[in-house]
C-alpha cells in the first residue's frame, strides 16, 4: 500500500486552492457540445474551463477574487481570453460582480474583482454575505489591524503591547496555518486578533502551545475532511 502524501495547497506550492470546486449545474447542462442540439445556449468548452477554474476559488457562499493572470496562467490562455469567458458567464447569469477596486465596503480588502457564483439565483448577495460574516467576520485592510503605535495604547492596561503584538502574529500564523490544511481561506481581522490575544492572556498559553493545539486542530480537520475554524476561538473551550 503506498504511502498517503499530505495534500498542498495555493500558489506557492502550484497546488489547487482547495479540495474540491462547485459548479453550478445549468452551465455544466448549457455547455455547447460538438453535434448537440444547445448550439448558442452556454459557454463554449473553452469558456467552460475558465470558469471552473474561477469556481475552484469560490468559498462556501460562492465569493471568489483569484485575479485574471492566475486564472490565464492556469487554463493557458491570455488574459483577454478570461476577461472575455468572465464577461460571457455574467451575460448568462452564472456570475455577478460584487465589487470591484474595493468598491464594495465589505470588500475593501481586495483591490481586484469579487465575483459570486450564482449556484441559486433566488439568494440575495448582501445575505450571503452576511451569513458568511456570522462565522468569519468581515476581514480588513492591514492597516486597520490594530498596532503599537495606534490601538494598543488605548488597550493597555488590559493587554500588554507585547501581548498584542504577539496576538496580531499568531493570528496570520493560523490563517496561513489553516490554508495549508485545509485550502480555505481564514483571514486576519480583528475578532481573529482579539481571540488570539485572549489565548495569549486569559488562558495563559504560550505561542508555541497555541500553535501546537492549532497545529493538532487543523490536522484533525484535515484528516475527517472537515472545514477549519475560522479563529482561534476554539482553543477557549
Amino acid at each position: 500500500m503506498s504511502k498517503q502524501t499530505e495534500p498542498s495547497f495555493g500558489k506557492s506550492s502550484n497546488s489547487p486552492p482547495s479540495f474540491f470546486g462547485r459548479i453550478p449545474t445549468r452551465a455544466v447542462w448549457n455547455v455547447k457540445r460538438p453535434n448537440s442540439k444547445n448550439k448558442g445556449k452556454g459557454l463554449t468548452l473553452g469558456d467552460f474551463h475558465i470558469f471552473t477554474v474561477l469556481c475552484s476559488y469560490a468559498n462556501g457562499q460562492g465569493f471568489t477574487w483569484p485575479n485574471s493572470q492566475t486564472i490565464s496562467d492556469l487554463v493557458g490562455t491570455n488574459r483577454k481570453n478570461v476577461t472575455r469567458a468572465l464577461t460571457r458567464c455574467e451575460k448568462l447569469g452564472y456570475i455577478e460582480k460584487v465589487s470591484r477596486y474595493r468598491s464594495h465596503p465589505k470588500w475593501r480588502h481586495v483591490m481586484g474583482t469579487v465575483w459570486r457564483v450564482v449556484y441559486d439565483p433566488r439568494l440575495d448577495q448582501e445575505e450571503l454575505i452576511d451569513s458568511m460574516n456570522k462565522d468569519d467576520p468581515a476581514p480588513v485592510l492591514e492597516e486597520d489591524l490594530p498596532t503599537v503605535e495606534t490601538e494598543a495604547g488605548k488597550q493597555t492596561e488590559e493587554v500588554g503591547d507585547d501581548r498584542l503584538v504577539d496576538g496580531v502574529d499568531v493570528a496570520r500564523w493560523y490563517a496561513r496555518a489553516a490554508e495549508e490544511a485545509t485550502g480555505e481561506i481564514r483571514l486576519v481581522n480583528p475578532r481573529a486578533v482579539e481571540l488570539a490575544v485572549e489565548c495569549l492572556t486569559d488562558k495563559g498559553l504560550t505561542i508555541d502551545q497555541v500553535k501546537t493545539k492549532a497545529s493538532a486542530k487543523l490536522a484533525d480537520c484535515r484528516n475527517n475532511r472537515q472545514s477549519a475554524p475560522p479563529h482561534l476561538g476554539f482553543l477557549r473551550d
